[in-house]
Parts: C-alpha cells; sequence; structure tokens
C-alpha cells in the first residue's frame, strides 16, 4: 500500500459514510483520482448561490453589507475547476468528492506545498456542495477529510480564501477557522473581497485536534436530554413524563417539517435548536423557515456549538428551497443581538409583533 492509499484509508475511517434520517440520501465520500476529472464529472452539479448580504472589512472589523448577487460557473470555469483540479493530484495534492447514487455532489482540494513559515498552512484550495444536495452535512464532511489529510501531511494549519458571503462565513466559523495570521498574497490579490482565514490543526500541546461537536437532528430516545438542555432557556423545571408529553414528542418526532437540531460534544448534548419548515402559497410557492428555541448549556457557550445548530438549520431550510429563515429573541444584550447578526440574520428588514396567548 503507497503513503497516499494509506492516508486516503485514514480519511475514509475518520469520515465514514453517516447514516442519513428524515428521508436525507446516503453519500459516499472518495478520493479522485486525474482520469475521472473532466466536464463530464460536473454534469449534475449545481453550483449556484443567491448571496444578498456580504462581510467586507471596515475600520479593521468585519461588518455585515448588502451585496446581492448570484454566483454561478460557466462553461468557461467549468473549465478552469476542471484543469485547477487535475493540476492539484497531479502535484500530489487532495482530492475529495461526495457522491450521490453515483452523481458528484460536493467536492474539496487542498495543494501540495506548505507555506507560511512557523503557521505551516496547507491551501484548501476549494470546498463545494451541490446546491440541491445543501443542508445534509456533506460540507463538514468534506472539510474534516481535508484538515484529515493536511494533518497527515504534517501541516499545522488549513488556509481558506473564502468567499464572504455571511452564510459561507457561517459555515467556516461553524467549522472552528478565524482570521489567519498571515495572508497569502497571491490569494489576496486574485480575490481582494475574500476572508483570509484559518484553521487550527494541532492544539497548544502539538497532539491533534478533532472537532468533538457532532450536529444532527434529535434522535427519538434523546427526549429526557433535550427537556434538561431546555432548563438552560426558560424552562423552570422539566414537565411531568405524561400523555400530554409523550404525544406532543411523537408529532414534532414524526412531522418531517418539524427538525430538532442538537449539537453533540462527548455524548452530551450541549446545545440546540427547533427549525421548521412552513409550506407557502407566495414567492412562487416556496416555503420559508422558522428558528425557535435557540439554546446552549450553561458550561458550554462561547464554543461556536450554537453557530453550529444554526448553520445546519440554514442548510435544512436551502435544501427545502425556502425564500427565507426567521426568528425572534427576547434579548436586548448587544452581546446576543450580534451572535445572531454574525450567523446572517437582521433586524431591520422585518418589524416584529408578538401576542401572548393565555390558556
Amino acid at each position: 500500500m503507497t503513503e497516499s492509499e494509506s492516508i486516503y484509508l485514514k480519511i475514509d475511517t475518520v469520515i465514514s459514510n453517516p447514516v442519513m434520517e428524515r428521508g436525507m440520501k446516503m453519500v459516499t465520500y472518495r478520493g479522485l483520482c486525474t482520469g475521472e476529472i473532466d466536464r463530464e464529472l460536473f454534469r449534475d452539479f449545481i453550483r449556484h448561490q443567491k448571496v444578498t448580504k456580504c462581510l467586507r472589512r471596515q475600520d479593521g472589523k468585519w461588518v455585515v453589507k448588502d451585496a446581492p448577487f448570484t454566483d454561478d460557473w460557466s462553461e468557461e470555469d467549468y473549465r478552469t475547476l476542471v484543469s485547477c483540479l487535475k493540476n492539484t493530484v497531479s502535484t500530489g495534492g487532495f482530492v475529495y468528492g461526495a457522491f450521490c447514487n453515483g452523481k458528484l455532489k460536493g467536492f474539496t482540494s487542498v495543494e501540495s506545498e506548505v507555506f507560511g513559515g512557523e503557521n505551516r498552512y496547507l491551501d484548501l484550495s476549494c470546498i463545494h456542495v451541490s446546491e440541491d444536495m445543501r443542508g445534509q452535512g456533506i460540507g463538514k464532511q468534506l472539510f474534516f477529510a481535508a484538515k484529515e489529510w493536511a494533518r497527515e501531511k504534517g501541516a499545522k494549519k488549513l488556509y481558506i480564501s473564502a468567499h464572504s458571503a455571511v452564510e459561507s462565513q457561517a459555515f467556516y466559523q461553524a467549522m472552528g477557522c478565524v482570521d489567519a495570521q498571515e495572508y497569502n498574497q497571491k490569494h489576496v490579490e486574485a480575490e481582494p473581497f475574500d476572508c483570509q482565514l484559518e484553521c487550527s490543526l494541532e492544539t497548544a500541546g502539538g497532539k491533534e485536534m478533532r472537532d468533538p461537536a457532532i450536529v444532527r437532528e434529535a434522535r427519538w430516545d434523546e427526549l429526557q436530554k433535550i427537556l434538561a438542555l431546555y432548563l438552560f432557556l426558560h424552562e423552570k423545571e422539566i414537565p411531568e413524563d405524561n400523555d400530554q408529553l409523550k404525544m406532543t414528542w411523537e408529532k414534532i418526532m414524526g412531522d418531517k417539517n418539524h427538525h430538532l437540531i442538537v449539537c453533540e460534544v462527548d455524548g452530551m448534548i450541549v446545545s440546540s435548536c427547533v427549525c421548521v419548515v412552513i409550506p407557502n402559497l407566495t414567492r412562487n410557492v416556496r416555503s420559508y423557515a422558522f428558528v425557535e428555541n435557540v439554546v446552549t448549556h450553561g458550561d458550554y457557550r462561547g464554543k461556536g456549538y450554537a453557530t453550529k445548530c444554526l448553520y445546519y438549520a440554514k442548510e435544512i431550510a436551502e435544501a427545502e428551497g425556502c425564500y427565507k429563515i426567521m426568528l425572534l429573541t427576547g434579548s436586548r444584550q448587544e452581546g446576543t443581538l450580534n451572535f445572531y447578526r454574525n450567523a446572517g440574520y437582521n433586524s431591520t428588514d422585518k418589524t416584529a409583533f408578538i401576542q401572548w396567548l393565555e390558556i
């Protein structure tokens, strides 16, 4: 077995094929070779991304700005992509694909050349998921595969010249990316509006750093764990275990439009949110989504777990063809409001009203 084959085997062991729940499709992952990278490989891949807001550097800080456009690839873009990916493989780099029913639906690539001095960067040159398959955790699996390959190659960090769209940045933040300590000027000059990011592959002690968080939908046997977490929301006690509770739980778990998202760390549910997809007759008969019950365990706050849940909710909304996703917060604290703004939400487009109903 060659070194390259050994590394790919380790990656396949780490990633494995996720179990798809509640109607999600089975996806398989594998490395790509130069012989199969051609235009036909991307025949069923949909790059389309509708962008409304982007991050821009202003007075040394990142701020959200209106920048509406539609990002898509022309035939010339696909020809360039094929050439670049072939070059990545032929020069010893990493190209890894996600397939559904034999069709490529996601891919990532990492270049082989280390740069950045003490930072020892490897360049994550691309990561994309087809529009029709977003919301199923494919991007996360591809990112983990890229990290594992880079780690095996001796890198300390991944370097990403990342799309500045707020939804793209929410993904990278959820993956643990931060502003790069050292900028690659080639990327800065080629894409001046990109955010230059890095993702550490090591802890301070030099040991492997794997993301302990798993974001998914709740399982049938996790009712009590969810109720315990809600004590950190606004609940004072866990409700009585009676027929009403059981019936409500069954309704939630049986409703394909009701997604109870959880973030699990070392077997413990530490954060959660609910995303409800609502069928709609307006906006070209496109659904919309509502997010509620955003909560994180008190001992696990400030680690990005709620952001991961919100990003997962957005992936679901995108996969369901929703034209918007909304949430309400009762908080007036600027930190909480900025948390939602950084996740891509704004408080300027709509005015919210609420009416509490007496029982």
